[in-house]
């Protein structure tokens, strides 16, 4: 599975729409939840992307929450 944690880019490159796309973003709360819900469904691995995922103060622990549920990055 392969998680969008924000649209956000701090770069406007011409060949890419990406941050034309930004708009509401889920919460950290409800990344969480659909990593529970997905791991509990049989994900066996988590992938984060984005515009710039790093943008989000948060990414970090959204990640790390998949790694501590096992998801794994292959």
């Amino acid at each position: 599975m392969t998680f969008i944690l924000t649209h956000r880019c701090n770069f406007r490159c011409d060949y890419c729409n990406i941050p034309d796309a930004a708009g509401d973003e889920m919460s950290e709360a409800e990344f969480c939840n659909a990593i529970d819900e997905l791991e509990a469904a049989g994900m066996a691995r988590a992938g984060f992307s984005g515009g710039e995922a790093l943008l989000r103060p948060d990414a970090i622990r959204i990640i790390a929450h998949a790694k501590r549920r096992g998801s794994r990055r292959r």
